[in-house]
Order: C-alpha cells, then sequence, then structure tokens
C-alpha cells in the first residue's frame, strides 16, 4: 500500500510555486507533513476536549471555514493536498476570525493515522472527483474498506455524510455503504435542496455552481454502527 505521506513536499528556493513558502507561515494552522511523527503529535494536542469535524478533500475551504463557523467549540481539520487552496484556506480563516480551522496537507487516506480511533464525530465529504470512466473507478476513495477505516474513526453517534452531482457515482457509493460493516445509512435523498435534510446545510464552492444550474445534490448520510 502506498504511503499516504509521500506525497508531501518541502521548501525549495527553486520552487515555482509561491503557495509552497506561505504554506510554512501558518504554522499550527496548516500543517505540511515534512516531519510526519511530529506533525501528527501536533495534531493530537489540539484535540483536547473538543468535538473533531473533517472534511476530504476541503477545497478553497468554503465548506469547511463554514463548520467552524457552525461548531465554535470544536475543531474542524480540512485535507487538501493542494498547496495554494491549503494556504487560501488558512488565511480566509485567519481574516474573518475563524480560529478552530486546520487544514491538514496529506491524502485522506492517511486519516486513521492523524486520529486516534473513535475519536472524530463527522467526516464530509463533498463532491468527490466520480473518476466516471469504467476503468478508472478503482481510483474512488469511498469504497466499501475504507468507509470501514472511517466507522472505526468515529465516535458513538459520529457520521459519514456525502454530497455529489453525478447521480452514478451516488448509486455506487450506496452500493459500498451496504457492504460495510461500521456504517449504516441513515438519510439518502436525490435532490437534497427539495428535501427536508437542507437546514443546516453548508455549501461548497462547487455545489453553489451546479445549483445555480438547477442541477440536483445528492446527499447520503451514513452512521456509526454500534459497537
Amino acid at each position: 500500500m502506498r504511503d499516504p505521506f509521500t506525497r508531501r513536499r518541502t521548501r525549495r528556493k527553486s520552487d515555482s510555486n509561491p503557495y509552497v513558502e506561505r504554506s510554512f507561515q501558518h504554522p499550527g494552522r496548516i500543517f505540511v507533513f515534512e516531519d510526519a511523527v511530529a506533525d501528527i503529535a501536533a495534531v493530537r494536542n489540539l484535540l483536547v476536549g473538543q468535538d473533531i469535524y473533517c472534511d476530504l478533500g476541503s477545497g478553497s475551504g468554503a465548506h469547511l471555514l463554514g463548520l467552524g463557523q457552525q461548531n465554535p467549540d470544536a475543531s474542524a481539520f480540512g485535507f487538501e493536498i493542494r498547496y495554494k487552496r491549503s494556504v487560501r484556506t488558512v488565511e480566509k480563516a485567519v481574516r474573518d476570525g475563524i480560529d478552530n480551522v486546520f487544514v491538514l496537507r496529506v491524502d485522506a487516506g492517511a486519516i486513521d493515522q492523524v486520529f486516534p480511533a473513535r475519536s472524530i464525530k463527522g467526516v464530509f465529504v463533498n463532491f468527490p472527483d466520480p473518476w466516471a470512466k469504467q476503468k478508472k473507478t478503482k481510483k474512488r476513495m469511498m469504497q466499501a474498506e475504507f468507509l470501514d477505516v472511517l466507522g472505526n474513526m468515529l465516535v458513538p453517534g459520529g457520521f459519514v455524510a456525502l454530497k455529489t452531482d453525478h447521480k452514478q457515482y451516488y448509486d455506487w457509493f450506496l452500493s459500498q455503504a451496504e457492504s460495510c460493516k461500521t456504517l449504516s445509512v441513515t438519510q439518502a435523498v436525490e435532490d437534497l435542496y427539495s428535501s427536508a435534510l437542507l437546514g443546516g446545510n453548508i455549501a461548497t464552492e462547487f455545489e453553489r455552481l451546479f445549483v445555480s444550474k438547477n442541477m440536483p445534490i445528492y446527499y447520503a448520510k451514513l452512521m456509526a454502527l454500534e459497537r
């Protein structure tokens, strides 16, 4: 299995991406995992007495920032590989005084290495790449095996919530959930914006675009099984 920390990248004077250096200007807010052991320890030091929410693929941060604002007594962690999106998210958080938002520059597949088991209250997966071509579907992260990993990461009553604009991906995700041993589907709607589940929803950048085009938003919520 590929080491999820191998995509980290260190500073180089010759690096043409200015956001690489800027990512190091926010210690304690952006974790770049140059030293995985040290950064994992630093992340865990933030967790005392707080609910934990994770946004897998947090992008430019609209949902992650909203999550932090909606849950001021919790810690909201975004997993985002891209330097620019990581930096822009934290810069917006600093600008708006949102102190409980953090970005982890590491593959979401490392979630069980970064956080202790049974520690996370909610995991959000918003508009993941559907890898629509048949030969590419094996690249989808939300396989049943990974859902079981997430289920083991959740506190009692914890959940995984997914939104997508892609019907085939949505159907596939539900089929994976049916094979999952640690989670159970409790909510599933094919048009979130016409449902009773819209209250409290935090829209992403992609989501606003899709809604403006009258495209349906597919939504599913899985709850941790008792164990």
